[in-house]
């Protein structure tokens, strides 16, 4: 009978721990075909080599580098996606502090005098009062048994938590980092469709030149010079287009550099041909860029 006393609590701790709450998470399978390499389209600008992080320094240009370093330190998506990451950080340190036993430690003093007239005759002659110390100190622990798995399963939130955290800063800091690059090549190339369009214009203008000496002597029509005319004023009237877009982009890129759109880059501005990638692009493979995307992962 007492080995029964004995067995039964052992079986019916068994039988709850059984009993924990939720299911067990278990990752997907990756499919086969996932971690091969990309179909090879017969081109040699890609290879199967891992991506790098900074992604960006294939172009191999200073001024960009810069201009996406300082956009990922100043921007305030990136701010806010960190603190947003160090809070699931800091729940997750709490949840894990649950597995730990909780301490507690107290303590007290008091004072205390008793005079002649309270102690009633007590004292001894001559003696006017009794005055004492009373020290008192309290140390309390307790432990929770994680029978149901709820510590268990705040702590796998938790962790869920910070992995979605990580995925979201690093989704932001893709997208500002892409946004720099894209809004840097914009600003590049509408400064090279400008000077193309002013070399268009001093082209078209000794057109109209010619054109207006052949009618001078005789050797042309009026059609001809107004001809050549419209197409020289349609080419001036590209110059300002392509200078307004560029300096929206100049603006957009202060923005995205924490700067006022007052303070454009310098270097930025002087910037007339697009950044281009002279080595083959890394794209690795499936797995591997499934694994690395922000949005999948969160």
């Amino acid at each position: 009978m007492n080995r029964l006393t004995l067995i039964a609590p052992l079986l019916a701790g068994t039988l709850l721990a059984g009993c924990a709450v939720g299911p067990t998470y278990e990752r997907p399978q990756t499919p086969p075909a996932a971690a091969a390499a990309f179909v090879d389209p017969g081109t040699t600008k890609v290879s199967t080599d891992a991506v790098e992080g900074e992604w960006w320094r294939l172009f191999r240009d200073p001024v960009l580098d810069r201009l996406v370093v300082e956009a990922l330190t100043y921007n305030t998506d990136i701010r806010q996606a960190s603190a947003n990451l160090k809070r699931a950080r800091a729940f997750l340190s709490e949840s894990r502090g649950q597995r730990l036993p909780t301490t507690g430690v107290s303590g007290g003093y008091t004072r205390s005098r008793v005079s002649a007239e309270s102690a009633q005759g007590a004292l001894p002659p001559g003696v006017d009062g009794v005055e004492g110390d009373f020290f008192q100190v309290g140390f309390d622990a307790s432990y929770e048994i994680d029978l149901f798995g709820r510590v268990s399963r705040s702590i796998e939130a938790a962790r869920g938590d910070v992995d979605a955290a990580q995925a979201a800063l690093d989704a932001a800091r893709v997208a500002i980092a892409a946004e720099t690059a894209r809004t840097y090549a914009a600003a590049c190339g509408f400064a090279a469709q400008a000077e193309v369009a002013r070399d268009t214009v001093r082209l078209q203008t000794q057109t109209l030149d010619l054109t207006q000496r052949l009618f001078d002597s005789g050797r042309g029509t009026v059609r001809d010079v107004d001809q050549a005319r419209v197409l020289a004023e349609n080419a001036r009237a590209q110059v300002p287009s392509f200078e307004a877009e560029r300096r929206a982009a100049l603006y957009a890129l202060a923005a995205l550099t924490g700067k006022p759109p007052a303070e454009l880059d310098t270097q930025a501005a002087a910037c007339a041909a697009t950044p281009g990638v002279s080595a083959l692009i890394p794209v690795g493979d499936g797995q591997a860029l499934l694994a690395r995307r922000p949005d999948v992962r969160q």
